[in-house]
């Protein structure tokens, strides 16, 4: 399959996420715990969750169909790339302990679906 308009998409939402985030750093680094980091990671989580979650129960369900795999696929991919890399905003890039430990795992998880 060819999956390079989900990946099109994606790296456009990096990139805007980027130039929204950029001006933030050099006016002094957003704190993880601000409500710009929190809400970045927040989203960012939620976006993970429902990467992981809804797109297990729609290739599940036998009896309902909730729109065509192909769709559930695509958002399957854009937001498994977007909410890890909004988490990594919310981080600061920092990766100490287990919390970095994790999102490093994380970005093997997401670097694997290639």
């Amino acid at each position: 399959m060819d999956h390079n308009r989900e990946l099109l998409a994606a790296l456009i939402a990096i990139l805007l996420l980027t130039a929204v985030y950029l001006p933030l750093v050099l006016l002094g680094p957003p704190r993880p715990s601000s409500l710009v980091g929190h809400g970045i990671g927040i989203v960012g989580f939620l976006m993970m969750l429902a990467t992981e979650t809804l797109y297990s129960l729609r290739k599940r369900s036998r009896r309902v169909r909730w729109g065509r795999m192909r769709t559930w696929l695509q958002v399957h991919i854009f937001m498994g790339i977007v909410g890890p890399y909004m988490v990594f905003l919310h981080t600061g890039f920092q990766f100490a302990g287990l919390a970095g430990v994790t999102m490093l795992l994380t970005a093997t998880v997401v670097a694997s679906g290639f």
